[in-house]
């Protein structure tokens, strides 16, 4: 097989697993060029190219598309994947003709309301958009494309506001560029412990959903302090709250900080804790008790590997 067959071929196998999005920004492009406004979109650092860290979609999809292995992709090469896409057979992803193939009882290329099981109809409703009682694949076609066209502006939009708090562009967010509300929150995501944020420790910590934790310890802490001093109260502590106020309140102090507020999401949903030992260790014999943490159970049994009733500092990744 020649070297432009296998090209070929690669490309057609990749954008065959690749997300539906590939297929919007791919036809959103000026004729003439059409990668240039995907790369517009994405290119980061302006040099009219697109290295692996700003390409959205994989590793793999990158290698298959970057044709001379330079490690960037051009915008002939995008117009190349295009191609590639067209000349793949037609039809929707992989999950979307597996649906069909599951639920066209009757085989006439789309879903009647019937066919679709209750506990799916309202999703059905959604998607059938000229309302006629039937799914079509075009019309699950544009709900895909949709929802991925989203979650590209989403990751650019984020890829902008990284970058606009990076001021001193090093490519990770020490405390001060962070904001405010958010610098004390710093250990639950700084997975290495170097006291900085990278982008990669920003995108795991919200695949995994540590953002979406901080995000609303700041907005309930926020709601809570009804006096705006900078802490919480017992009287202003929600009854709805999900923990109890003296698993929050580490120092006893009847005051819950925002300080304290992120050192209980760190322990019990951060990476390695910071100071575990100093901040819970009230009799100072090295170690700290069950007795002595005001966190939550699973949070301990977490970090005693052992089993003994007691969190090293080592236990504690400190």
């Amino acid at each position: 097989m020649n070297r432009r067959r296998a090209m070929t071929l690669a490309l057609v196998l990749a954008v065959a697993a690749a997300p539906l999005a590939i297929g919007r920004w791919a036809r959103s492009a000026h004729a003439g060029d059409e990668g240039r406004a995907f790369i517009d979109l994405c290119d980061s650092n302006g040099d009219g190219s697109l290295t692996l860290d700003e390409f959205p979609f994989g590793e793999d999809l990158f290698t298959a598309a970057d044709g001379d292995g330079d490690g960037l992709l051009t915008g002939a090469e995008l117009a190349a994947l295009r191609r590639a896409k067209d000349a793949a057979k037609p039809g929707l992803p992989r999950e979307l003709n597996a649906i069909f193939r599951k639920h066209d009882q009757d085989r006439d290329g789309r879903i009647s309301r019937a066919e679709c099981p209750p506990d799916g109809r309202e999703r059905f409703d959604r998607v059938d958009q000229d309302h006629d009682g039937f799914v079509t694949r075009a019309e699950a076609g544009r709900v895909a494309a949709g929802r991925a066209g989203g979650e590209l502006r989403a990751t650019e939009e984020a890829r902008q506001k990284f970058a606009a708090l990076d001021r001193d562009g090093d490519g990770a967010l020490s405390g001060d560029e962070l904001p405010a509300e958010a610098r004390p929150f710093l250990a639950t995501v700084d997975a290495d412990g170097d006291q900085r944020v990278s982008r990669a420790e920003v995108e795991a910590a919200e695949a995994d959903g540590r953002l979406k934790r901080i995000r609303g310890a700041i907005k309930h802490f926020a709601e809570a302090d009804a006096d705006q001093d900078g802490a919480v109260v017992r009287a202003e502590f929600p009854l709805t709250a999900d923990v109890e106020f003296d698993a929050l309140d580490e120092d006893g102090d009847e005051r819950i900080t925002i300080e304290e507020v992120a050192g209980f999401v760190a322990n019990r949903y951060g990476t390695s804790p910071k100071g575990f030992v100093a901040r819970y260790d009230r009799d100072a014999d090295g170690r700290v008790a069950r007795a002595e943490f005001r966190g939550a159970d699973e949070a301990f049994d977490r970090l005693d590997a052992d089993g003994d009733g007691y969190v090293t500092a080592a236990e504690a990744g400190e």
